[in-house]
Parts: C-alpha cells; sequence; structure tokens
C-alpha cells in the first residue's frame, strides 16, 4: 500500500508539501535546462519562421486574428500567441523561443508530478516518473524544433486540466472547476488532440469521485445508489462536453470544414508492423543515423524487460496493490490509448519514422508510457525497502542514458540550425535590398533525415529575413526522399528571372551563383 496518503481534514502533516513541490519544479528545471543547453541558442529553422512569418505584422488590436491565421487547416491561438509575444519582444532571436519550448516541457513534468502526488502516489514514483519523462530522448521533435510548440502546449495545458479537476474533487472546490474549464479550453485551442479529455475527465471523476478506492470517506454512501453517483458525475462532467462541443462549431465556422493538412493521409490499410516499430522506438528512443544497431537493441532489450516486469506485477499483484495505484494504472492506459488515436494512420498505418520523423505525434503517449512503467514496477511491487531500492537503482541506470540519447538526437537539430543560421545571414549579406517581387531559388539545399523541417520552411525563412511578404521563394532539385510542396519547387535549370543561390555543403556556406539575368 502506499503510504503516502491524503491529510483529511484537521490531521497535521509532518512535512510541508509546497517545499517539497517547489525543490521538485527546481530540480526538474535544472535537469531540463542541463539536458538542452546545447540547443538552447540554436537559430530558429524551417517552418519556425513559417509560423512567426504569418503573425509578425499583426497588432495587438487584432489578436483576434489568432483564430484564423492557419485557415484552412487548424485552429490553434495559444502556440500562435506564443510566437507572436516571442516575435514581439525578441525578434528572431532563438533562446527564448527555446526557453519557452523548454519550459512547457518541464510544466508538463511538474504537473505529472503534482498530479501524482495529489492522488497518494508516493514522492518517489512520481518524481521518477517526472525525471524520465523530461529526459525522454524521444522529445527533440516537439521541444528543441520550435514549431513542435503545438505539442508541448496542448500536454501542458491538458496535464493542468488533470490537475485542476483532481483539486475540483478532493476539495469540492468551484474555483477550482471554473480553471479546469479554462485550462481545457487552452488544451483545445491549442492542439485538437486535446478532444481525448473527453474520455480522460469523466473517467477521473468516477474512478476518483463516485467510486473511490475503498476506505476513502464518501458522504452517505450508503444512502446513495449507483445510478445517483453517475447522475451527479455527468452533471459535472456535462460542462466539458458543451464545451468542446462549441469550440468545435467555432472551429467549423472558422474554417469552413474539418480542416487540417491536406498531404497527410488520413486513412490506409493497418499495418501490424507499424505500432510495434513505434513501441521499439519508445523502448530505445535513440536516432538510428547516430546510435549503431546494437546499441539500439540492448536498450530496447533493458527497457523491455522492466516492461515485462511491470506487466507480470500488475496482473499478478493486482489485488495486493492500493486502490489509488490501480485506478492511476487504468487511468494512464487510458491516456496511452486515448492518445494514439488521433495519430491512428501515423501509429497502425505509417508508425513512426526510423529516424523519429513526425516523433511530436508521439509526445503525449510517450508521457503515459514512461509512467506506467514506472507506477507499475514501485506500486505493484513488494511494499518494502529493498524492492524499492532494487527498482530505484534501475530506473536511475536510466536517467545517465537517457540523458546522452537526448543530446545525440539533438545534434540533428544542432545541424540543421546551422544550416539555418548560415542563410538567415550570409543571403542579406549578399542581396542587402532585393527589388519588389524578387525571385530567390535555392539549390543543393541539404535535408537532413530526422530533422527535416528546415527546407520545407524556406520560403518563410526568406520572407522573415528581409520582414517582407513579396519575395517568392523556389526550390531547385529538391532530395528526392523529402516531400516538398510542388509550388515551392522548380525541377531542372532553373529561370534566369531571378537570383540563384546554392548551398556548398563541404564549407557550410550559402553562395549566390548569379542575380536575374537581365534582357
Amino acid at each position: 500500500m502506499s503510504t503516502n496518503r491524503l491529510p483529511q481534514p484537521g490531521e497535521k502533516t509532518a512535512s510541508n508539501p509546497y517545499l517539497y513541490g517547489l525543490l521538485v519544479f527546481a530540480a526538474l528545471s535544472l535537469t531540463a535546462i542541463c539536458a538542452y543547453w546545447s540547443i538552447l541558442n540554436n537559430t530558429l529553422l524551417g517552418d519556425d519562421f513559417s509560423e512567426i512569418n504569418r503573425l509578425f505584422q499583426l497588432p495587438v488590436s487584432e489578436l483576434w486574428r489568432l483564430f484564423s491565421v492557419n485557415v484552412p487547416a487548424f485552429v490553434r491561438p495559444v502556440p500562435y500567441f506564443l510566437f507572436w509575444f516571442q516575435y514581439r519582444f525578441f525578434g528572431l532571436e532563438g533562446l527564448p523561443s527555446h526557453l519557452i519550448n523548454v519550459g512547457l516541457h518541464t510544466g508538463s513534468a511538474f504537473f505529472l508530478y503534482w498530479f501524482l502526488t495529489r492522488n497518494s502516489i508516493s514522492r518517489l514514483v512520481s518524481f521518477m516518473a517526472a525525471l524520465l519523462f523530461v529526459l525522454t530522448p524521444l522529445a527533440p521533435e516537439a521541444v528543441t524544433w520550435s514549431d513542435g510548440r503545438f505539442d508541448t502546449s496542448v500536454l501542458f495545458f491538458m496535464m493542468l486540466t488533470l490537475c485542476l479537476y483532481t483539486v475540483t474533487i478532493q476539495k469540492n472546490s468551484r474555483l477550482a472547476y471554473a480553471a479546469t474549464l479554462l485550462a481545457a479550453t487552452a488544451a483545445f485551442l491549442s492542439k485538437e488532440s486535446a478532444i481525448i479529455l473527453l474520455i480522460l475527465i469523466p473517467a477521473l471523476d468516477l474512478m476518483f469521485a463516485e467510486f473511490p478506492p475503498g476506505g476513502t470517506p464518501i458522504e452517505n454512501e450508503n444512502q446513495t445508489s449507483i445510478k445517483k453517483r453517475v447522475a451527479r458525475s455527468f452533471v459535472r462532467v456535462s460542462p466539458f462536453f458543451a464545451l468542446i462541443g462549441f469550440l468545435f462549431i467555432l472551429r467549423l465556422f472558422i474554417l469552413g470544414g474539418i480542416g487540417g493538412y491536406k498531404e497527410v493521409r488520413q486513412f490506409g490499410l493497418p499495418n501490424l508492423g507499424a505500432p510495434a516499430h513505434t513501441i521499439m522506438a519508445m523502448m530505445a528512443p535513440l536516432d538510428q543515423i547516430l546510435t549503431s544497431r546494437s546499441t539500439i537493441l540492448l536498450m530496447a532489450a533493458f527497457v523491455g524487460f522492466f516492461y515485462l516486469i511491470a506487466f507480470v506485477l500488475v496482473v499478478t499483484r493486482w489485488k495486493q496493490a492500493s486502490g489509488q495505484a490501480r485506478r492511476i494504472i487504468l487511468l494512464l492506459i487510458i491516456l496511452f490509448t486515448s492518445s494514439v488515436m488521433p495519430i491512428y494512420s501515423s501509429f497502425f498505418i505509417d508508425g513512426m519514422g526510423s529516424y523519429f520523423v513526425n516523433s511530436r505525434f508521439f509526445y503525449v503517449p510517450n508521457l503515459a508510457f514512461i509512467t506506467l512503467l514506472v507506477v507499475a514496477l514501485y506500486e505493484f511491487g513488494w511494499q518494502t525497502r529493498s524492492w524499492r531500492i532494487i527498482v530505484t537503482v534501475a530506473l536511475a541506470l536510466l536517467v545517465p542514458v537517457y540523458f546522452w540519447g537526448l543530446n545525440n538526437n539533438n545534434r540533428i537539430w544542432e545541424h540543421a540550425a546551422a544550416i539555418s543560421y548560415n542563410i538567415t545571414t550570409e543571403v542579406p549579406r549578399q542581396v542587402p535590398d532585393p527589388p519588389q517581387d524578387a525571385i530567390f531559388y535555392f539549390q543543393n539545399v541539404p535535408v537532413s533525415k530526422g530533422a527535416h523541417y528546415f527546407a520545407n520552411g524556406l520560403p518563410g525563412t526568406v520572407n522573415m529575413i528581409y520582414t517582407r511578404q513579396d519575395i517568392k521563394t523556389y526550390y531547385v532539385d529538391p532530395e528526392p526522399e523529402f516531400r516538398i510542396t510542388p509550388k515551392f519547387t522548380v525541377h531542372g535549370e532553373p529561370p534566369g528571372d531571378g537570383y540563384l543561390f546554392s548551398y556548398n555543403r563541404e564549407t557550410g556556406h550559402i553562395i549566390l551563383v548569379r542575380g536575374p539575368v537581365t534582357p
């Protein structure tokens, strides 16, 4: 049984939970800064410029346009506000942008700790889960890449929603309930995958409010029928359905339809190898470009062994675990399975790329995946000092490996940022004042596997270099393994009506080959 139960009214506690929370937040923040130190000063790259390009001319009086800047694809005003804010105060500096993403990532980890401890999971277990999530090598695409902010912000507000709803249940607080609705709104307006809150909130309410673990005091428990409990729960959760319904209708009105990226396939034949490959990557999240296959297999075997032990413990020691632990496990399973449903095309059809392309789609499931392991090993194992020491040592071995893997995976993003830096500094130096409606052609621009987003955002990059919208940018002979929007692509010899730049892969410099050919 967990020893970290919630204090009863009037009961004195031996320690200050707020002090513990402050220390945990400081520890997680310091860990995150150290882990992401190598990329904090990286230049913005690719679609980062494209997002800011949508917003840089937006005045304060027209912030309502944040709802429609990405029509007809999405309605995501919360992360767009963060992009607008950073450009308004810091311009195109990379450090503030990366700090925002690292801060959101750290905040999600802290809310995980907060949520677990509020539901009677011990501080040690909660901290270990939060620490491993902070260091997960799977996160670079969501955290290192500024444009991954849609994923970091949606998880931040989803975890905040779960924490606030827990406070609502435990303290019957109307203020916490109102704050929960606001947090859920921010989550849905960060990314549409927050719709899984319509599953998580009812599950949380039923398991922890209306049908809590045995021994938890319930007012008039004997006189409250199951029907009344379900009805009471329905009254509490129905405003969330109404809220998400309203936001979905608003989204349809703004977009004029369902929206979404048209080039991303939503349907296809299921491929059983795709989820298997993804689970393998989640157990050993090391980029296959920079890490040997033997190292990846060794890590997958090590982590997989502990997942196997965790599974056996949950199945065989279900009754020995505390009621809170059983409910937390069930909620984490619901979180994991529901969070891969909005990305079913990636999970069941394509899977995660070998080089973690689109791994940001698995950022939310990864939190549940890691926490499931930690909670199962501790809370379903033997509640003895020796067992906890064994589990702690085993999981602590992952800390330096995760730290190394995260820094290793970030090397590709550092390379892409270096390319971005050369182009953003050398292009305006060679063509300081292009004429109106100038045309730029780029050839030989490398497209790094993994951090492949640089080339895809080149038009927005050029627009932001000059803070002008009239300049048109095209790619010349893009690398075949990457699909670039056809309207920005020129095959063969580029026309003579624009500036031609070539990237020298040996020196890392961008060279102006020629200017527009005059008649």
